[in-house]
């Protein structure tokens, strides 16, 4: 099969995206993507499953702008939590006896 490039974007909301040409596996259910990266003195294989590359810069942009809302919300869900425990910790504090 032939390479293709495409971009990653399984970390773009951390260390960014990246273009890379890699091989899709066509008997993969997932559509995984091989690809061989090389540098100063080393050589590895890295997979990627269908939702962490895009073949254009619009499914590219519209995958990381899914991503950001669903971390969104992940930390919206964080600080509601984060703010119960605050309540529940001076609540406790205010029913103690010094």
């Amino acid at each position: 099969m032939p390479t293709i490039k495409v971009i990653i974007t399984k970390y773009a909301l951390t260390s960014g995206p990246i273009i890379a040409e890699g091989t899709p596996d066509p008997q993969s259910k997932t559509r995984m993507l091989e690809v061989n990266r090389s540098g100063s003195g080393f050589q590895r294989t890295d997979y990627y499953h269908r939702q962490d590359w895009q073949t254009t810069k619009e499914d590219a942009k519209m995958n990381v702008t899914e991503r950001a809302a669903q971390r969104k919300q992940s930390l919206e869900k964080q600080l509601k939590k984060l703010e119960s425990q605050l309540r529940k910790a001076i609540s406790t504090i205010n029913e103690m006896s010094l």
